[in-house]
């Protein structure tokens, strides 16, 4: 079963790993047993055991998309109406709770665990060295600074010091391709501590 979501090549590569490894936490969980038998005759123990050791109701979904993709490459949710039918309702009953999560703007318990006040973030930005590319993130994530978004994590920076040169001085927030952008210089500047500064922000 997970060889064939290893080949299911319309499948992403970063899909098709994450499932595989879903589902061979289960086959672990079974004593490495067949996994067809496993998911299609013992549907209840399946979910008994997902609910039991991931309590973030995104996990628990993530598990089950997993087995659903399972039971759509192999063809399975014809004959095995009854177990997918289970499968299928927990992760409605799922997808609703996180839905309706979204929706009240209610943090998960990972996120309550990772927050961090703008007090606090502040605090280690002013101890960083000025010019560093660690201040000027959390120059970012403090909202000092405009774009605000969430996927700085996967944001590679260049700097170029452009004193001498007017059009980069007199620069504004723009848009240079889809993926870089050209930011306020007088606002970068203030951040990492330096007069004049052309920054080219690429995803």
């Amino acid at each position: 079963m997970i060889q064939a979501i290893l080949r299911a090549n319309h499948l992403s590569e970063e899909t098709r790993i994450g499932y595989s490894k879903r589902l061979a936490l289960i086959a672990s969980a079974a004593r490495n047993k067949a996994l067809h038998p496993v998911l299609t005759m013992h549907p209840q123990k399946v979910l008994s055991w997902i609910f039991r050791n991931y309590s973030e109701v995104g996990t628990q979904r993530t598990m089950i998309v997993a087995i659903l993709a399972a039971y759509k490459l192999l063809n399975l949710k014809a004959t095995k109406q009854s177990s997918y039918a289970m499968y299928l309702d927990q992760y409605e009953r799922l997808d609703a709770q996180l839905r309706d999560r979204a929706k009240d703007y209610v943090p998960t318990e990972r996120q309550r665990a990772g927050f961090v006040s703008y007090v606090e973030l502040q605090q280690v930005r002013k101890k960083l060295t000025l010019g560093s590319k660690e201040r000027l993130l959390l120059s970012f994530y403090g909202g000092c600074i405009p774009p605000l978004r969430n996927d700085l994590h996967a944001c590679a920076i260049q700097l170029l010091r452009c004193d001498d040169d007017e059009s980069a001085q007199s620069a504004l927030l723009h848009q240079v391709t889809p993926n870089e952008i050209l930011l306020p210089v007088e606002l970068v500047g203030m951040a990492l501590g330096w007069g004049v500064l052309c920054a080219s922000w690429q995803v």
